[in-house]
């Protein structure tokens, strides 16, 4: 799977979610007796903006996959060249 592939795949995860959210709230605003244009405008008010959220959204899952790339970096730079544990000349690890 290419990154492309990837981040069009979480951008409609992302919507989906946000979606089901505002029609959560919506549901619940008319079961307490509001009308449905009503509902609809004071869910999305409640919720707020929603391509700040999209965009606070895709930061954090860009800070996670960066954090994840630094760290394979390190382990495989770590691991690869030489033990980090390594003996004294003449001695064993005991």
């Amino acid at each position: 799977m290419n990154i492309f592939h990837w981040k069009h795949r979480k951008d409609e995860e992302l919507n989906a979610e946000i979606q089901t959210h505002l029609n959560e709230a919506i549901r619940e605003r008319m079961e307490r007796g509001e009308s449905a244009e009503e509902a609809r405008r004071n869910a999305q008010r409640e919720f707020g903006n929603v391509g700040l959220v999209k965009e606070a959204r895709q930061e954090m899952w860009g800070k996670a996959s960066l954090m994840s790339v630094a760290m394979l970096i390190f382990v495989i730079t770590c691991s690869s060249s030489r033990p980090l544990i390594r003996p004294l000349p003449g001695r064993g690890l005991r």
